[in-house]
């Protein structure tokens, strides 16, 4: 190694000595300069304690484990015989550094009294009828293209309250009455059928016994009888032994829908999502261990990431959900209209992702080959950044969706046909 190099790495090893207060060890072995030598540039530190690794550099968006200014510290020890020469390496590999999107600093930490604090009205509903139900198309496990039957039932609103979630507008402050779900479901799905897929989606948690009544499943699994697939979503700390219950009166398969939005942790803390990756991880296993399906919710957009490093950690969200046994993943992209959030997108903390991101969330998910990824497309179109081109790239994504196979994404042609 020449002796410039050592003694730059040697001023940076104090330095960071004198910030952190902490020891290293700090050895030159030839996969270092090896490293060096391969890539172009020096891409890591010398081999140091795992220990003593600041976990802020072990984060995505940055190529270097050091510093920026470290590499400003390298300049004065260069001899003149390579100043030309390493000054063009620094000039490139500053360059490549700004050319990627670092993340933004987290958002402040929030409680749920914050949150509520800071949304609009809610929307008038009749606990008797489901606010919304519609028919959908999905590709399932094994291929084949199904009639899905959505309802999004009415009941008492999520007592998790997440900073990004919008779906407290149709729901109850009070329990659900005892037979209110039944009929809501007995209005719904006869215009429903036939189907053979069934999601009942209540903007929070199935289990939850304020809002779904133990005392209704029963008939509630009478009604969805003939569906080969019922789907149905929770929070994976109410993933428990009342899943089973639920699922013994079920003639098909039950699905289980758990939100882990993001493996960032950090991030995932500042949500009021009020659980942990590892949570996610042990409800996911558990459900498998029971044979139940599952299905993974994922955010595209989260405060606190944007650019090439939302869609980074978008993609690692989706591996950590199929690791841990999710058969499918939907992606969905965060919305302002929440209050914190709005307040959030102009203090730049918070930034609607692109059709573009959700293409290329959805292109890497894929290419994972371990199971299905979905984008949700629910008033898609405020996410184009061409109103023109937004149906065509809107059906894209559908397409993908059916499919589960990448299809080139349809750029914008607007300003080439203008001129």
């Amino acid at each position: 190694m020449y002796p410039w190099k050592k003694r730059a790495i040697h001023r940076r090893t104090q330095r960071e000595q004198k910030e952190t207060g902490e020891e290293r060890t700090t050895e030159y072995t030839e996969d270092t300069e090896r490293r060096e030598t391969e890539d172009g540039f020096f891409r890591e530190s010398p081999r140091e304690s795992k220990a003593s690794t600041p976990a802020a550099q072990k984060q995505p968006g940055c190529f270097f484990r050091f510093p920026v200014s470290s590499v400003y510290s390298v300049v004065p020890s260069l001899s003149p015989f390579c100043v030309h020469l390493r000054l063009l390496w620094i000039t490139s590999a500053l360059t490549e550094i700004e050319s990627r999107t670092l993340p933004v600093s987290p958002p402040p930490a929030v409680t749920t009294a914050a949150i509520r604090a800071r949304r609009g009205p809610k929307a008038v509903v009749d606990p008797r009828r489901a606010y919304a139900f519609f028919r959908e198309r999905e590709r399932s496990a094994d291929g084949i293209i199904e009639d899905v039957g959505t309802v999004l039932l009415t009941n008492r609103e999520c007592p998790f309250t997440c900073v990004f979630c919008d779906l407290w507008r149709h729901t109850l402050d009070a329990p659900t009455p005892r037979g209110s779900i039944v009929a809501q479901l007995q209005e719904a799905l006869p215009q429903l059928a036939p189907v053979s897929v069934v999601k009942l989606y209540n903007a929070g948690n199935f289990f939850d016994p304020q809002a779904i009544p133990p005392e209704d499943w029963p008939a509630i699994a009478k009604l969805v009888n003939e569906a080969r697939v019922v789907i149905v979503e929770n929070h994976p700390r109410l993933t428990d032994d009342r899943v089973l219950r639920f699922r013994e009166m079920l003639p098909g398969r039950l699905e289980v829908a758990l939100g882990l939005e993001t493996a960032h942790e950090e991030i995932l803390v500042r949500l009021n999502k009020q659980m942990t990756v590892a949570d996610f991880e042990r409800a996911a296993r558990w459900l498998r261990d029971h044979d139940c399906d599952v299905r993974a919710f994922v955010q595209l957009g989260l405060p606190g990431l944007i650019g090439d490093d939302d869609v980074e950690w978008t993609v690692r969200s989706i591996e950590t959900a199929f690791a841990a046994g999710a058969q499918a993943v939907s992606v969905i992209p965060s919305r302002a209209g929440n209050g914190l959030m709005d307040d959030w997108q102009i203090q730049g903390v918070f930034t609607p992702p692109r059709l573009e991101s959700l293409h290329a969330v959805q292109q890497s998910g894929l290419a994972l080959g371990a199971g299905r990824v979905f984008v949700d497309l629910w008033n898609a179109e405020q996410f184009a950044s061409c109103p023109v081109c937004a149906s065509q790239q809107v059906h894209a994504l559908h397409q993908m969706n059916l499919t589960q196979s990448t299809i080139p994404w349809p750029e914008c042609r607007c300003s080439v046909l203008s001129k």
